[in-house]
Order: structure tokens, then sequence, then C-alpha cells
């Protein structure tokens, strides 16, 4: 929970780090944020950030604003973090809590603890902490550069764990031999139209598996030949001017 208090308009004090709600420039910060955790947050069942990702407090703070995070397409869950830091220090830290989630950002004090945090102008980067896997992801993405009392947006911060192959890939057919259905796995350079066709050993076009859009990254399709005899076959793969044609053997 992250409570910013104020007494006088732009004074800021803040009051833990396991949230992401907080006021500005209001005398009755301090209640509202009062009333915001009795009747919305279940502290008993709220998840917690990991003691080794809580920041230092210092007296220099800013906020940022993230409106969305990405990772491969998908939101991040309860109990994943926001994490900011300034070149490898860790100077924020918040548990996501959806569009638009406040990552105090703490600067350079007069305390020696602080030595490292940020200072004008300086940019923060962000990270994810998977609270399933444990992982740490770099996000992606444009931010204003530090300065106190700032309050800025961020519009978007992505992830990307899928491995992006630099040309169009198919691997081998599984099984192959089949019957009556085998998979193919295929990567993708970048975002793009991908058609995938099964011909027979005369060349006829027996059946169109894909015609569509695709994200760049791993993909995979099957085919399901129960209608077809036994014999060879040949599944053609085309992504802007690449073509790969893997060979398949139906056996029943």
């Amino acid at each position: 929970w992250v409570n910013v208090t104020s007494t006088n308009f732009g004074d800021l004090a803040c009051d833990g780090t396991d949230g992401n709600e907080f006021c500005w420039g209001f005398d009755n910060c301090s209640s509202l944020g009062s009333m915001a955790r009795q009747d919305y947050i279940d502290v008993d069942h709220s998840p917690e950030i990991p003691e080794e990702l809580k920041f230092i407090q210092s007296t220099e703070q800013a906020f940022y604003l993230v409106e969305s995070v990405t990772v491969d397409g998908n939101t991040p869950k309860d109990g994943d973090v926001l994490l900011a830091y300034n070149n490898d220090i860790l100077v924020g830290s918040v548990l996501w809590g959806g569009e638009n989630t406040p990552v105090p950002v703490m600067g350079r004090d007069l305390s020696e603890q602080t030595a490292g945090f940020c200072e004008p102008g300086d940019q923060v980067s962000f990270k994810l902490f998977n609270s399933g896997s444990g992982e740490i992801l770099p996000l992606e993405g444009l931010s204003a550069g530090w300065g106190s009392l700032l309050v800025t947006s961020v519009a978007n911060l992505t992830a990307t764990t899928v491995e992006i192959p630099e040309k169009l890939t198919v691997s081998p057919a599984f099984p192959n031999p089949f019957n009556p259905v085998t998979v193919i796995h295929y990567g993708l350079p970048n975002d793009g139209h991908v058609t995938i066709d099964v011909y027979d050993i005369s060349g006829r076009l027996i059946s169109n598996l894909l015609s569509a859009e695709r994200k760049a990254g791993q993909h995979s399709i099957e085919w399901d030949a129960g209608s077809q005899p036994s014999g060879i076959y040949f599944m053609k793969t085309e992504f802007g001017h690449e073509v790969k044609t893997t060979k398949l053997m139906l056996v029943k």
C-alpha cells in the first residue's frame, strides 16, 4: 500500500510501499487514504511485495502512472510487482494494480542511503517481477526524465519472452508419419500475413489451414487428415516473399 499524504498543497510524504493508490495536494488526503484502506482493501489476503524488492524511502520523490503493461500480449496478474531503476539501483516498487498503477520513484536527497538514486533529468527504467515464476523482466517504453514532485504518465510498457526468429522458420511436423493428426511449429520474424496450404502428391490443393495475420514469434498449427487417404502430402507455408515446404506422410 502506498498512501501519499499532503497537509499543504505540493508537500509529499509517503507511507508504505505495498500498494498503488496516492493522493496529491489535498488537505484531507490522509482521511481519504484511511477510508480507502478500510472499505476496499482486505489486508489479510492482499499480496505483499517481497522484502528484497522493497525500496529505501527518500524525501525526493516522483510518481509514474503506468497506463498498461503487457508481457507477450498478456497483462500482469495479482502479486506481480512493477519495479523502477536508476541504472541498476532499485528506486521504486509497487504491486501491479491495473490501469494507471502509480510507481513511486525515489530521488537523491541528503541521506547517504540514497546515493545513486534519481537526479533531475535521469531516465527511469522499469521491470516486472513475475510472482509466479520469480523472473524479473525488463520492460520497454518511453517515459519522462525524473524530477522531484513529478507526476507523469507512461503510456505502455511491454516485454517479450518468446524467441523472435530472424526469418521464417518451419520445424518438421510431429508426428510424421502420422495418423490422422500432425502438428507444425513455425516462427515469424515480424507481424504479417501467413498462408498455410496442404497439397497432395499430384499438386492438388487439399486444404487451406491458415490465411490470416499473425504476430511475430512462435506459433503452431495442426492438420487433421482423418478424411484423407494414406499417402504423401506437402504443407506449404508462405510469409511475405518466403516459402517453406514440409513433407508429410499419412499412414492409416
